[in-house]
């Protein structure tokens, strides 16, 4: 095997966890935005999802 940079693998690391945080965050709030607009026109018992 070839030797790599370490310098390399670190923007490697660093890209791809900024990459799956953007991801998670964007999941996590599409996922809140929905919930939210679905429990206007819903019963009162979705309103714990308003305290995440």
């Amino acid at each position: 095997m070839p030797q790599m940079n370490p310098l390399l693998w670190f923007n490697l690391f660093i890209y791809f966890s900024l990459t799956l945080l953007i991801m998670c965050a964007y999941m996590y709030f599409t996922f809140k935005f929905n919930m939210s607009i679905k429990s206007i026109n819903t019963l009162p018992k979705t309103s714990y999802l308003w305290k995440w």
